[in-house]
């Protein structure tokens, strides 16, 4: 298990095969993918191929998606990474985490320690997030971290998404 960063109360580190089921808990509750993609929910099967897809982009230089778990324990918490998605050239910001853990203050943590990852360990010049505009508490912890809003795009899904950005 390789480890990522870590914050006070999180520990992020790279996917494992064993993860399957902690992250389809996840990405199968559909209070946590209302707010990410096309909102449908992933099937364990997609999250299993997610998690392989992740373990390849490890052997690249830099980012991908990776587990987050509470310090302590060993149940994820939820996902987040650097990824870089294919309709735009800057790399982003993704999270999410378990509803009994919303309203934490995680991730407020988590996303100024990614960005920090992002400038410092990785020497990114840019990095982007996107949140659909009803995601007001998503929006507030990016508008927290330092991100301003960029613009707006309707994503591949056909949601309205809004652009946050971050330069070094």
């Amino acid at each position: 298990m390789t480890g990522v960063l870590q914050t006070e109360r999180l520990q992020v580190r790279h996917f494992t095969a064993g993860d399957v089921a902690d992250l389809h808990v996840v990405c199968g509750d559909r209070r946590v993918m209302r707010r990410v993609g096309d909102g449908l929910v992933l099937s364990r099967e997609r999250c299993a191929d997610w998690i392989a897809e992740s373990l390849i982009d490890y052997d690249a230089p830099g980012h991908g998606a990776w587990a987050l778990e509470l310090r302590g324990e060993t149940r994820l918490a939820g996902y987040c990474g650097i990824v870089t998605a294919r309709r735009r050239a800057d790399p982003e910001i993704i999270y999410a985490l378990r509803p009994e853990l919303w309203g934490r203050g995680l991730a407020s943590e988590l996303v100024p320690a990614l960005l920090d990852y992002a400038f410092a360990s990785r020497r990114l010049p840019r990095i982007v997030a996107t949140v659909r505009p009803e995601n007001r508490a998503s929006v507030r912890v990016l508008e927290k971290s330092g991100m301003n809003c960029a613009g707006e795009e309707l994503g591949p899904e056909g949601v309205l998404m809004l652009i946050y950005a971050l330069e070094r």
